[in-house]
């Protein structure tokens, strides 16, 4: 990759090396970045599994779907920062063109991410699967936008691990 973004910046007599980077490398290193990941953890004490599927906003945030060793089903979302007294912030989430959703999530006590649990999660995780483009996520005035690349691999198989 660097070396494909070498050789245009050598061959082109305008473009600088900074040009070449922001053209070539950048978007690629954001799309690797943007990935849905599936990721499995055994448990060291009783070797059970939690099996998640995590994506990273280009633009600042972290959206983890998964599946934990109750075999219940969550959700959170890290945004930069929430400033809250409250126990639920009212996340807002929307995949591709289809009419956001509004609900209650749960404020974890260090502030830095929102979870939600049970069914809700389920249509949440099977509306993203079946996205195209991306998934949005917004609370307290602070959103992420999330590629849905990799999404339809991933999200079905941490259903499965819950039984849906």
């Amino acid at each position: 990759l660097f070396g494909l973004a070498m050789a245009e910046a050598a061959c082109a007599e305008v473009a600088s090396y900074e040009d070449v980077f922001e053209r070539t490398i950048v978007p690629e290193l954001t799309k690797s970045m943007a990935r849905w990941r599936l990721i499995e953890k055994r448990d060291d004490f009783d070797d059970s599994i939690v099996i998640y599927a995590r994506a990273l906003s280009p633009g600042g945030g972290a959206v983890v779907i998964g599946c934990d060793k109750r075999k219940a089903l969550f959700a959170q979302f890290s945004p930069s920062e929430i400033v809250t007294v409250s126990p639920l912030a009212t996340v807002r989430w929307r995949v591709d063109k289809a009419k956001a959703d509004t609900h209650d999530w749960d404020v974890h006590r260090d502030l830095s991410t929102v979870q939600i649990t049970g069914r809700l999660v389920e249509k949440m995780a099977s509306e993203i699967a079946a996205g195209h483009h991306s998934l949005l996520i917004g609370v307290q005035n602070q959103t992420s936008r999330f590629w849905l690349q990799d999404a339809k691999e991933t999200l079905p198989k941490v259903l499965e691990a819950c039984g849906r």
